[in-house]
């Protein structure tokens, strides 16, 4: 152990080397990291993205090494590939212990997976992805090991670290053995974990509640036992997931507790009713039932253990709130069930045994049963409605759907209403599955596994208590009685109609078909689980940093420290970006996000509260704890004030900067933190020569005008547009106001060079949608649709290398607009337009 300890500080520069021959961003584009063997190609990948069977010519190929960075008690997992130039009959990775010193990581704490391929044909279009995950024992067993030629296969390698495993790198080195026509061939493959010294809590604080049903996971399994549900409830437990039953035979009180005993230290949220076969929607059919277990659960808490604490009602799913008869039968059913726990609080009242004498010092107790957690997916009402004050009487939570732009307009409105109401309202979210990509999905088709892992991420930012999702492990056919339906083929719930996306309403696959007892996980799962564990480590950095808010001053943003992780991840409409997108290395993220981690529990701060980038030097403004030595460059830095520090540095010489934090103990800790990519500005539109190529459609008005408040100078185009009426609904409906900017606005010099460019919109006025084109002729290239909220907005452009050369011949980009509104109402703009820039990566 103590060679492993000694070997800490270099083994984080050690870690760094290897991280770098692995991300994203350092090998985009390079077939050659890529190594050759008789069959084909073998390459990496990291687990932030899917990687289609016939994407042969995947940009982004690394080296075939395997290069790890987790915390004790994380799993973390990446992905090698083969691509098969001749057909491989057998292909398997062979593990081995990984070494640091005398400490080690066991053979038993690594486990391969291959990656099996279903066909889709759905939103996201025919393609052929990876999803299930068979250990590969089971796949060698099977047959499912073998890669024709012209095709990719995958392997999924997953690292469990254990809690007694000491910081520092631990190396070895894999066996790809691969046999085929022209006999066997073995490759060695090199493996590194750095180990973060840190140890991720067992117990999950983001609250879960997966629906699940009993009867749908027994057609998969050909097995309906209370064991094969027990396996199933403690596998999404290692996922950190707690699905909605428990894993009980009858309604009984005494086993529903002794269940919810069994897995309280592992689970977040349960349902009372926890129905074998069913779930809690229909607790006013089981009314005696409800009270049974209500009655149980109050009978074992105490002041010390109350098990209402994470007790949940999953009451009514979806409720149609748009009708007034949906609102009223949405109402009275709620009253019902408030009626049906007011009467167990009652029982418990009126008991003069000693049979709740614990539980009744519980300090106001009845506020235990009367108070839980009632959840409704999708319900809602708007705030300015008059049946406001009567829905959020009757609701303790908010659960609305995860599936468009207008979710943070929601919450914004849910945040003013209750602050303004002081009404304590618990937020959840509910991910549907009609949530396409770009949105965050757990959808088989959306090719960015960052999707789902990332939903984590943003339900932390956003302050979200819980995710509701409608069904973990359903293995049956909606459309014909829910008869058995092998996901591993047909992915579709209703597979004569798959207007639902694959994937949707399983997570998992039955073993039963490769002779293993109980669930085998999905590509997605995994993305999921770490999504899961990386909330707790950026809940942890956010604690942390809220100890120091009085420490550094009012100059000091918790907000602002932790949205530099966020920043990287999504715009602002929950859309997830990908790896390698707009400038973001998910590996170096990941990174800074456990060194900064690591370092605050240590109390070696280094915390950047802000960067701000002009004419590429970016001003970097942190904050470093007292009595703290900050070198950069092998300079020591000096405060500007209190405990704040400011650094200029020139992005056109580094877009890193590497910071130690030195103690008086003489200990120190290093950082290597992403800052940003060097910008080029393509044209600041500050002058007046830059109107003869920019207009507006039908009457509308461009002009240069002078506005610090919608600029970034002082100077902007100030942009008015209008649509039109002809009275031909035909017409006006295909009809698009547009404003359209000529390219030679564009730094030509730079622009083959570009891999993405941006242009600043400041909107004075409400939010509305935009979508770009870029023209050549008649042809043209389709970006996105953009909301375009009030203030600033930074619209982003990337460009796809095959791209590439239609972008150095274009002529024209397009910006187009909404004619009318749902109601025909003509709709006018109003907007200022400044700086177009260009990124390199």
């Amino acid at each position: 152990m103590y060679k492993c300890v000694k070997k800490i500080v270099a083994c984080v520069l050690i870690s760094a080397i290897l991280l770098g021959l692995v991300a994203c961003g350092d090998t985009k584009g390079e077939e050659s990291n890529a190594a050759k063997i008789t069959y084909g190609q073998v390459w990496s990948a990291p687990s932030t993205v899917k990687i289609k069977q016939d994407d042969l010519d995947y940009a982004d190929k690394g080296a075939p090494v395997l290069a790890y960075q987790a915390v004790r008690n994380e799993y973390e997992n990446m992905q090698l590939f083969i691509t098969a130039e001749k057909e491989i009959s057998r292909f398997e990775l062979q593990t081995s212990e990984l070494k640091c010193g005398d400490a080690s990581i066991a053979k038993e704490n690594i486990d391969v997976y291959v990656q099996k391929y279903t066909i889709l044909n759905d939103e996201y279009g025919a393609n052929v992805m990876p999803d299930a995950l068979l250990p590969m024992d089971a796949a060698d067993s099977y047959g499912e090991n073998k890669i024709y030629a012209g095709c990719n296969g995958g392997l999924w390698i997953t690292v469990y670290i254990p809690e007694d495993t000491p910081a520092g790198l631990y190396e070895g080195t894999f066996q790809l053995v691969v046999d085929g026509n022209e006999g066997e061939e073995t490759m060695p493959i090199p493996v590194s974990v750095h180990v973060y010294d840190y140890t991720l809590a067992s117990e999950p604080t983001a609250k879960t509640l997966f629906s699940w049903r009993y009867e749908r996971v027994a057609v998969g399994e050909l097995d309906g036992s209370i064991e094969m549900m027990e396996k199933y409830y403690e596998f999404f437990l290692d996922y950190r997931i707690s699905l909605q039953s428990l894993p009980i035979e009858i309604l009984s009180g005494e086993e529903f507790v002794a269940s919810v005993k069994k897995y309280w230290d592992r689970i977040t949220t349960y349902s009372i009713l926890s129905e074998p076969g069913e779930v809690s929607l229909w607790i006013l059919s089981f009314k005696q039932k409800v009270e049974e277990q209500i009655l149980a659960l109050a009978k074992e808490s105490t002041p010390e253990w109350n098990l209402f604490d994470k007790a949940a009602l999953y009451i009514i799913d979806e409720p149609k709130l748009n009708t007034e008869a949906g609102y009223k039968a949405f109402i009275t059913k709620m009253t019902q069930v408030n009626e049906l726990l007011q009467s167990c609080v009652d029982i418990i009242k009126a008991d003069e045994t000693d049979t709740y004498q614990a539980f009744k010092q519980i300090e106001n107790w009845e506020e235990s049963i009367l108070g839980i957690l009632n959840l409704a997916p999708g319900a809602r009402v708007d705030f300015n409605d008059p049946r406001a004050e009567e829905f959020w009487s009757i609701m303790n939570s908010f659960c609305p759907t995860v599936k468009n732009p207008v979710w943070k307009n929601d919450l914004k409105d849910f945040v003013e209403y209750t602050e303004k109401n002081n009404l304590d309202i618990e937020r959840w979210w509910y991910t549907l599955n009609s949530a396409f990509a770009p949105l965050a999905t757990y959808h088989i088709g959306d090719d960015n596994l960052l999707s789902s892992r990332t939903l984590s991420w943003l339900q932390l930012k956003y302050n979200i208590s819980g995710n509701l999702y409608w069904d973990a492990a359903a293995y049956t056919d909606e459309s014909h009685d829910n008869r058995f339906l092998d996901v591993y083929v047909s992915p579709y719930r209703i597979p004569t109609n798959p207007i639902n996306p694959g994937g949707d309403g399983f997570l998992t696959y039955p073993g039963a078909k490769y002779g293993v007892y109980g669930p085998l996980p999905s590509l997605r799962l995994m993305s999921i689980r770490d999504g899961m564990e990386e909330y707790e480590l950026l809940k942890a950095v956010q604690d942390e940093l809220k100890t120091r808010v009085n420490v550094y001053g009012a100059d000091f943003s918790v907000e602002q420290a932790m949205e530099r992780f966020y920043r990287q991840l999504a715009g602002k409409s929950l859309i997830m970006y990908k790896d390698g997108e707009y400038g973001l290395d998910f590996v170096s993220l990941r990174q800074e996000l456990l060194q900064m981690l690591v370092g605050l529990e240590k109390g070696m701060d280094f915390v950047i509260g802000n960067i701000e980038t002009k004419d590429n030097k970016a001003t970097i403004t942190y904050f470093v704890p007292k009595d703290a030595t900050i070198t950069i460059g092998g300079k020591e830095q000096q405060p500007i004030e209190g405990l704040k520090y400011q650094y200029v540095l020139d992005l056109a010489e580094s877009t890193s900067l590497q910071a130690t934090v030195s103690n008086q103990k003489g200990d120190t800790f290093a950082y290597d933190s992403h800052i940003a990519y060097p910008v080029y500005m393509l044209n600041a539109l500050d002058n007046e020569t830059v109107l003869a190529s920019i207009y507006a459609s039908d009457g509308g008005t461009v002009a240069l005008v002078s506005n610090d408040n919608y600029s970034t100078d002082g100077t902007a185009v100030h942009v008015k547009v209008k649509g039109v009426s002809t009275g031909n609904i035909i017409a006006d409906s295909s009809y698009s106001p547009s404003v359209s900017l000529e390219t030679m606005l564009f730094d030509k010099s730079q622009i083959t060079d570009l891999k993405s460019f941006s242009i600043d919109i400041y909107n004075p006025g409400e939010s509305f949608n935009l979508n770009a084109r870029l023209y050549s002729g008649d042809t043209y290239l389709e970006f996105d649709k953009y909301e375009i909220a009030s203030g600033k907005n930074t619209l982003m452009f990337d460009i796809a290398p095959e791209d590439s050369e239609k972008f150095s011949s274009a002529d024209t980009l397009v910006f187009e607009l909404e004619n009318m509104d749902e109601n025909g109402n003509v709709l006018s703009y109003e907007f200022y337009m400044d700086n177009i820039q260009g990124y390199v990566e």
